[in-house]
């Protein structure tokens, strides 16, 4: 079994893992195809600007919301990642449970101006909690 899991795990690595990001159990909202759509795509540099298009969307459910922070944060954290991040964040429809799971992903980022970014935007909200609808 060990070994099984090793190669599965080889296998991803050697043809990626883009389309690895977990959806989060529960009614799939109505971003949720398009989200699973980006995670398709290998590249980086053409799927982030996609999820960070559906971070704008203002239909955005909680699962949505989840689910488009998992895809975000699969596979490693830099510029562009936080770009989507913000822009989530600062969607009025970004609730507390989603910006609770951001501040969880970003415990396992190291520090960088790219993290602190999100985390300004974080505190931002935070501080402004009327500007927020949830």
């Amino acid at each position: 079994m060990l070994r099984r899991l090793i190669l599965l795990a080889g296998i991803g690595l050697v043809f990626g893992t883009a389309g690895c990001a977990i959806r989060p159990a529960g009614p799939r909202g109505p971003a949720a195809d398009e989200i699973e759509e980006a995670c398709t795509i290998d590249l980086e540099s053409e799927r982030l600007p996609i999820l960070e298009q559906i971070a704008y969307r203002r239909d955005l459910s909680q699962n949505d919301q989840l689910y488009l922070v998992n895809a975000v944060c699969h596979g490693g954290f830099g510029g562009k990642q936080s770009a989507a991040l913000v822009a989530l964040i600062e969607n009025p429809v970004c609730t507390e449970k989603t910006r609770e799971h951001i501040s969880a992903r970003l415990r396992f980022v190291m520090y960088s101006t790219e993290r602190r970014a999100v985390v300004k935007a974080l505190a931002a909200v935070d501080e402004n909690p009327e500007d927020s609808e949830q």
